[in-house]
């Protein structure tokens, strides 16, 4: 098609997927990998429109499409799926206890922390893939792949380049997908696609040093339009090289457990306003916040994935895309620089 350019893609998995259908059976599908798309697209055009949401949105309709009361468009990016099979867990394995000082025994599943939902436990089992009306889920396994046929408007090239790469340093698909699961890698499958630049490319920082906005900016939008940034430079950290996925997968739950308790809750009733925890994500189960709708939602901005790097090991990567929403900016600056030096100190800050 004149005016069009063509991406041949195959997408890996490093983490299994809770993604699928309603039937919950796993399988690859496309309106996630759109929105991922999107989600992504958004980082890269939004300093271009000086992060004006009206202006962003339009742009967004005209490449993407929309469907609205107002106006009707195709989307101009087409995006296609093969070679994929459905989800071959049905049983979920074994799964490492870790420390919570919040948890009834002390104890929590590492898996089950990062998945809860679509994991359950069970007294005799442990940890489990959950059941939702009858039906039996399952999950993408690890290295299950899919090829990714993308087609876009060639005057978009650059934008949409600039997009599938981040999809491939920060992208996670499915469920719980903030957490690690899902976390996807690309492999491209022409020589003359786009090469794909790993987390310890030069060319990597460069990308994500674009997309990247001083904390401070960043808490006075009300939505997810950058990677934040402060003195010490990007705010994403990887965590030690491990040989296996679980144990990358492990050190993630630690790293979450600890750095959200230490706001420790009072006892009593509700609070009328946000408490220091409710800043990084919220609801937060059993602490609610009396002055706030049942469901409100916030979720959480910090985001893990898992990446193999250019040893073959495998890493967890941390990353912060602030923003601030019925709080106070000066409390989320305070709480986030907080959440910030407790991973400097745990983890290795990216260059």
């Amino acid at each position: 098609m004149a005016g069009y350019i063509d991406y041949d893609l195959e997408l890996h998995l490093n983490t299994p997927a809770f993604l699928g259908g309603a039937d919950q059976r796993a399988e690859w599908r496309t309106p996630p990998l759109k929105a991922l798309l999107r989600q992504m697209w958004r980082l890269v055009v939004a300093k271009q429109e000086n992060y004006q949401v009206a202006r962003l949105r339009q742009r967004e309709g005209e490449l993407f499409g929309i469907a609205d009361e107002t106006a009707r468009r195709r989307s101009q990016v087409v995006v296609m799926l093969d070679r994929w099979q459905a989800g071959t867990i049905n049983q979920w394995g074994a799964d490492t206890a870790v420390s919570h000082p919040e948890a009834p025994n002390g104890k929590v599943g590492a898996q089950l922390y990062l998945g809860y939902g679509p994991l359950s436990f069970q007294r005799e089992a442990g940890t489990v893939l959950s059941d939702r009306g009858g039906a039996k889920r399952t999950a993408l396994g690890r290295e299950q792949s899919a090829t990714l046929h993308l087609r876009a408007p060639a005057e978009q090239k650059g934008d949409i380049e600039r997009t599938i790469q981040l999809v491939h340093l920060l992208g996670t698909i499915g469920g719980r997908s903030r957490n690690g699961w899902g976390s996807l890698r690309l492999v491209r499958r022409n020589p003359e696609d786009l090469r794909l630049v790993g987390h310890d490319d030069p060319e990597a920082r460069s990308l994500l040093a674009s997309i990247s906005r001083r904390l401070e900016d960043c808490l006075d939008c009300d939505w997810p339009h950058a990677l934040g940034c402060d003195a010490k430079g990007l705010l994403a950290w990887w965590t030690e090289p491990r040989e296996k996925v679980d144990d990358v997968l492990r050190d993630l739950a630690e790293l979450k457990i600890a750095f959200r308790t230490q706001f420790a809750f009072p006892a009593g009733k509700p609070p009328p306003t946000p408490l220091d925890r409710h800043v990084l994500a919220y609801p937060v189960t059993n602490h609610q916040v009396s002055a706030w709708p049942r469901d409100y939602r916030a979720p959480n901005q910090l985001r893990f994935k898992v990446i193999r790097d250019h040893n073959e090991k495998y890493r967890g990567f941390v990353y912060h895309l602030p923003w601030c929403e019925n709080i106070g900016k000066e409390k989320a600056l305070k709480v986030w620089r907080t959440v910030h030096g407790f991973l400097n100190k745990k983890c290795q800050r990216w260059p």
